[in-house]
């Protein structure tokens, strides 16, 4: 284990490198400057404001020093956001999108893991086409559109869930989970499905039938053990998880307003901060060493 860890830290380091080095010369090379979208400020103000963000020094000095800053575990500190850092930008909305991400993977285990297993038992039945056909629609529907239906049908249609907020009303966290674990739910309803047809089609659940068992102890106590959870969860954060989590995330978030920091990414790259842009994507490295590994497709 220890080995296998060092190996992909190795594999990580040089694309890591290269993709924060992309990233700086390619917003570096976008026209305008961090301070142009702002208000008009006077030429003073501005060339000061440059060298306190070491923006008059060359584009090879202001590298390096980026790098240096780096490899200290300073992020650096943000255009966007005057008077933060990349770090406190990070850190401010972590608990909360961790938090998010628990109960939206809750979600998504609940719901898909039921789906599937409800329609193995029957497959090309009723029992089988209906969730089958829900998991087939939330596959379909981007998370853009189902944030937003969510809000419009259960929180003004409706008014069951508040639309706002996070934490202060009760309820006020479950549309903006639901929209992220939505997308999962309809990978590992399919993915469970297969896994359970698989399973059930054994010699030794026939035995278990043979022997006289019930049919809900020959799902639960032996067809669920190998049927369900290694297959779908491993399979969907793998080859799914990272495009699903990033969109998703982006949408339920905004649309719910909690703070997101993948839209402030968005917004950081808009206003060519640098900084920020490098320090939110810590996992881009990875997903292109997993894509080489021909882990993701």
């Amino acid at each position: 284990m220890l080995r296998f860890l060092c190996v992909r830290i190795l594999q990580a380091l040089p694309v890591i490198f290269v993709v924060i080095t992309a990233t700086f010369f390619l917003v570096r090379s976008a026209p305008g400057g961090p301070f142009d979208q702002e208000k008009v400020v006077i030429p003073e103000v501005k060339k000061a404001l440059e060298a306190q963000y070491r923006l008059d020094l060359p584009l090879h000095e202001q590298y390096f020093a980026y790098l240096g800053d780096l490899a200290q575990g300073d992020l650096g500190p943000s255009f966007k956001y005057p008077g933060r850092s990349v770090n406190e930008i990070l850190f401010a909305g972590l608990p909360v999108t961790a938090e998010l991400g628990l109960y939206a993977l809750i979600i998504a285990l609940v719901i898909g893991v039921t789906a599937g297993v409800f329609a193995s038992l029957k497959p090309n039945t009723a029992q089988d086409y209906v969730p089958m056909s829900l998991a087939m629609i939330g596959i379909c529907m981007p998370s853009f559109l189902l944030g937003p239906l969510l809000v419009l049908v259960f929180g003004i249609w409706l008014d069951w869930l508040p639309i706002t907020g996070w934490g202060d009303i009760p309820g006020d966290k479950i549309l903006p989970a639901v929209t992220l674990g939505s997308a999962y739910a309809a990978y590992i309803a399919r993915l469970s499905r297969a896994g359970m047809l698989e399973i059930l089609s054994q010699d030794y659940i026939r035995t278990a039938r043979a022997k006289g068992l019930p049919e809900w102890r020959v799902v639960t106590q032996h067809a669920l053990r190998g049927g369900v959870p290694r297959v779908p969860v491993e399979r969907v954060q793998v080859e799914h998880g990272d495009d699903v989590r990033v969109v998703a995330s982006v949408v339920a978030e905004a649309d719910d307003q909690v703070a997101p920091p993948e839209q402030r990414r968005v917004e950081s790259a808009l206003a060519a901060d640098v900084a920020a842009c490098g320090g939110g994507r810590p996992d881009l490295g990875r997903r292109v060493v997993d894509r080489k590994r021909g882990k993701v497709h």
